[in-house]
């Protein structure tokens, strides 16, 4: 399974959080590392982790762990079983997990929409019809598939949007 989250770094809502917000999310296994956006570092990984695991329940930050590492300028969590990568630019910060994360592919999208989930489905289908792939999104429950039967993870905030997906939806 896959998860990924984007966070736009200049969204005018954005803000620095407190180490009294980082509580709020924080679990008492978590790991953290040196960074000046470290709240949404781990809001973003959580929400990643969150996602591989495609349960239809409430997000709920402080019941995933993630220890974050660093190592020169590339940064890898893990949670459990499910590790990832997190790539922070002066843009946007995103997040990508899963079972094997060698096996993902994504695309970022940068567009002002007021309706982003109409906006990255067309963005999906263009994606996948370049590609020689004939691709719908529809929801099992209420989580994301291509063409019924591979899993899709979708993510947007400000002006980025971003969607990933297993490396064997091009080999079918």
């Amino acid at each position: 399974m896959i998860g990924i989250d984007i966070v736009d770094l200049k969204d005018p809502l954005f803000k620095k959080r407190t180490n009294r917000s980082l509580a709020l999310i924080s679990n008492d296994h978590d790991q953290f590392i040196e960074h000046p956006n470290l709240f949404w570092l781990l809001w973003s990984a959580k929400e990643a982790v969150f996602k591989v695991k495609r349960e239809i329940t409430s997000f709920s930050p402080k019941h995933i762990p993630i220890a974050l590492k660093k190592d020169g300028s590339r940064i890898t969590f893990e949670s459990n079983d499910i590790k990832g990568e997190i790539w922070v630019d002066s843009k946007y910060m995103l997040s990508i997990a899963g079972d094997n994360k060698n096996d993902i592919r994504y695309s970022v999208v940068h567009e002002n929409s007021t309706n982003w989930s109409s906006t990255i489905r067309k963005r999906i289908k263009t994606h996948f019809s370049e590609r020689g792939i004939s691709a719908s999104i529809n929801k099992s429950g209420s989580l994301p598939m291509i063409n019924d039967r591979l899993p899709i993870s979708i993510t947007h905030h400000g002006a980025y949007a971003a969607f990933a997906y297993p490396n064997a939806i091009l080999e079918s």
